[in-house]
């Protein structure tokens, strides 16, 4: 969202300016009638067409933040375009939405990109892709220094051209950019009471992530999803700066029931004796929505999204994920000299297929040691970690013992 500001002076309705002929007169002389939503009201207004082009044609558009000046009042109400309706012949504006924010809370748009031609990579065999619809809102609300709500609204549908990838690729795309229509409303809630964002030694954080993508409101595929994170840190009474960490992740996800046509690997129907096309009843999640795990922020024994059961690795050894997630970490931190410290750790966790899958007993584990340097922009961190319980990939195949990793920041 761009921080241009523009002042739009405008007029409050009156009851009797809000029929539909006074609204043509309205029109006709040049004006164009509006609503401000925000703060549980909404006022009819009313803005000189010259005015409100003059204010949206800016360096930034209709992005803008405009200060809603309504006549007869000093303070602005600050606001983004919501909605506007054109004439169909004339092209000129009919009707225009504003919507109230709060400067101090963040406001998020996301703007879609055309690409034009085919790009070098894709001749040489690479995979352009374009996002053809994209809409995301969210709004928060601070119950207290402790407390926070957020909650969000997304759509988005990505689309494929110029494609150029192997069979053993495609897993990895439809992760990356899911090729079907997502329409959900999600929502957070979040308590923390960290001394420090970046380095905390004190102090807990939660957050509880639940997401919903119904197709009664345009998602393609419908899911129900939870994301339950918390983590607690210990200041150890020690010389030298010592702290405790423990963190705990759990998610569950269930897809609903949906039916979709067989199709061969030419994408064309497969049909049955009678002719008709075969249907499947489904109920899988697109590959973006499922959990991974592995890598630098979860079990560090392994490599990036590289750790699941049977069920969420294909056999060629690339991660699927999967609707069920459990994710258990210990770091004692300790400072050695000047803003040079060590750490040492375990962790556990694994992805399951489905969220009845959830077995404590078939955690993964991993242990070992890092490094920390203070840089003026956060922690910098080497950690070298070791599989606990090391597995046979084939005959006489064992997985690799260790992994190295290199980040920026705490590892949670």
């Amino acid at each position: 969202m761009s921080s241009d500001r523009v002042t739009l002076e405008v007029t409050e309705r009156a009851a009797d300016q809000l029929g539909s002929r006074r609204v043509r007169r309205l029109r006709k002389e040049g004006m164009v009638p509006g609503v401000l939503y925000g703060n549980g009201h909404a006022r009819a207004i009313v803005v000189a067409e010259r005015e409100l082009r003059a204010a949206l044609t800016g360096r930034s558009g209709l992005h803008a933040i405009v200060d809603v000046v309504i006549e007869g009042q000093t303070t602005p109400h600050h606001a983004v375009l919501k909605e506007y309706q054109r004439h169909p012949i004339r092209g000129t504006v009919t009707h225009v939405d504003f919507h109230e924010v709060r400067l101090d809370r963040p406001i998020q748009a996301t703007v879609s990109v055309q690409l034009v031609g085919e790009s070098p990579g894709a001749k040489q065999g690479g995979v352009v892709q374009q996002v053809t619809r994209e809409v995301r809102v969210e709004a928060g609300l601070r119950l207290s220094p402790r407390y926070s709500l957020v909650g969000r609204y997304s759509y988005e549908h990505t689309r494929l051209f110029d494609e150029r990838f192997t069979d053993e690729e495609k897993p990895l795309i439809d992760r990356l950019f899911p090729q079907v229509r997502l329409s959900k409303f999600s929502g957070s809630f979040i308590r923390d009471t960290r001394n420090d964002v970046i380095d905390p030694d004190g102090g807990t954080f939660v957050i509880l992530d639940s997401e919903l993508a119904p197709r009664a409101i345009g998602s393609e595929v419908g899911f129900v999803r939870t994301f339950l994170q918390g983590f607690a840190f210990y200041r150890v009474p020690a010389p030298r700066r010592t702290v405790l960490a423990f963190g705990a992740r759990v998610g569950a996800a269930h897809g609903f029931r949906r039916t979709v046509v067989r199709e061969d690997q030419n994408g064309a129907p497969v049909t049955g004796p009678d002719g008709s096309p075969i249907v499947d009843v489904v109920q899988d999640l697109p590959a973006s929505e499922r959990f991974f795990a592995g890598g630098d922020t979860t079990v560090r024994g392994f490599s990036l999204d590289r750790l699941g059961t049977d069920a969420t690795i294909s056999p060629t050894g690339f991660p699927t994920g999967g609707n069920g997630l459990v994710v258990l970490n210990g770091e004692l931190r300790a400072t050695l000299i000047g803003s040079v410290g060590a750490v040492a750790f375990i962790d556990a966790g694994n992805v399951f297929l489905r969220a009845t899958d959830l077995d404590l007993g078939e955690l993964r584990a991993a242990a070992g040691f890092g490094i920390r340097y203070q840089s003026p922009v956060g922690p910098i961190r080497v950690d070298l970690g070791f599989k606990l319980d090391r597995r046979e990939l084939s005959p006489g195949r064992l997985e690799r013992r260790s992994v190295l990793h290199i980040s920026l920041g705490q590892a949670f």
